[in-house]
């Protein structure tokens, strides 16, 4: 019997396998408004559990117009009344950077943004949902999921001079085109692994998307161990290595 691979283990069923999953963190920036509408529509109240909840505003920060600004009010009122804890306003960061600071091995992560998959860096599976999923995330707490089929990417060397791990990137999506790996789980594999740092790693798993991946995933290895600090003592998630 074949090995498992990362979506498999972690979602806990065969690829094509339907499931539910409840998500560790749920992130949304901007669009949060946006969201909340549509959770009212569905009748919501409170979200359901609002310690699942990252937000982040960042896309229009500063807001340049009266409308932005008053936006950026809403959500602000938003986070007060959910009581959601983890917010960070305007000027704080970037969304996918401020995840960083929240993504760990072995979570599930979901946002309302397609480069969500970014946080795969830290071996978590992550993935873009569009705001009505989102929505329906705050008030029932759980989605489900299509367990993806692998893509594995095997990477060799290290980095010269003057090539970047976007370059990985676009001649990835250049070989096997933009639909290439559609809803396809990416797992990052082989000695050319560990000679990227985090922030490449964050490089490579934000353009999943590019390609058409569901999510992209690096392996809980010496150099994610660093980062993370003695803090963190769990083993992460990977794939077997007779997986297919």
């Amino acid at each position: 019997m074949a090995g498992k691979t990362f979506a498999e283990k972690i979602l806990g069923a065969q690829s094509g396998s339907i499931i539910f999953k409840k998500p560790d963190i749920i992130l949304s920036h901007d669009n949060t408004a946006s969201i909340f509408n549509t959770f009212r529509k569905m009748n919501g109240k409170k979200v359901k559990y609002p310690e699942q909840l990252l937000i982040v505003l960042d896309h229009n920060a500063p807001p340049t117009t009266a409308k932005l600004a008053n936006q950026y009010q809403k959500i602000r009122d938003i986070v007060r009344e959910q009581e959601v804890t983890k917010f960070h306003d305007a000027g704080k960061g970037i969304c996918h950077q401020i995840m960083a600071g929240y993504a760990k091995p072995g979570m599930v992560i979901v946002g309302s943004d397609s480069h969500t998959c970014t946080a795969g860096a830290f071996n978590a599976f992550a993935a873009g949902i569009d705001r009505t999923e989102t929505a329906g995330l705050w008030r029932q707490g759980e989605t489900w999921f299509r367990v993806p089929e692998s893509l594995k990417i095997t990477l060799y060397g290290k980095l010269q001079p003057g090539v970047y791990a976007k370059d990985i990137s676009l001649w990835i999506i250049g070989t096997i085109g933009a639909r290439g790996a559609d809803y396809m789980s990416i797992e990052y594999h082989g000695d050319g692994v560990k000679n990227l740092t985090v922030s490449q790693r964050m490089t490579l798993a934000n353009l999943a998307s590019e390609m058409g991946a569901k999510n992209a995933v690096f392996p809980m290895d010496k150099v994610l161990k660093e980062y993370l600090g003695d803090s963190y003592t769990g083993e992460g998630v990977w794939a077997d290595e007779d997986a297919v």
